[in-house]
């Protein structure tokens, strides 16, 4: 399935969960809960790794910007711990493949 289909089916999945007639049904909701945990996981691990990215190009921002020198290392500290936290979660299989399928999703 490509990576739009499974975002498409996503959306319709976790659309549903919120109808009466799903959460009437134990066995139903059972089954679309589950179905949506890898894409829901998935979503989350794109949005905090997005999250990463917006918080190193705003720390970049801050440390050009600096002209108080104390502050520029903290600021430059800062932005050396939000790259090997990123670095980390390259590193990590989910994220590669989230990553991946966002990247395919937009192109």
């Amino acid at each position: 399935m490509a990576a739009l289909e499974k975002v498409a089916r996503y959306n319709d999945l976790d659309g549903s969960m919120g109808e009466p007639a799903v959460m009437a049904n134990p066995t139903r909701f059972t089954k679309v809960v589950k179905e949506t945990r890898p894409a829901r996981q998935g979503r989350q691990a794109v949005r905090r790794f997005s999250n990463s990215e917006a918080q190193i190009q705003a720390s970049e921002k801050w440390s050009a910007a600096e002209t108080d020198p104390e502050m520029r290392v903290y600021a430059e500290e800062e932005l050396a711990g939000l790259r090997i936290t990123k670095h980390a979660q390259m590193r990590m299989p989910k994220w590669r493949r989230c990553w991946k399928a966002r990247q395919d999703s937009t192109a």
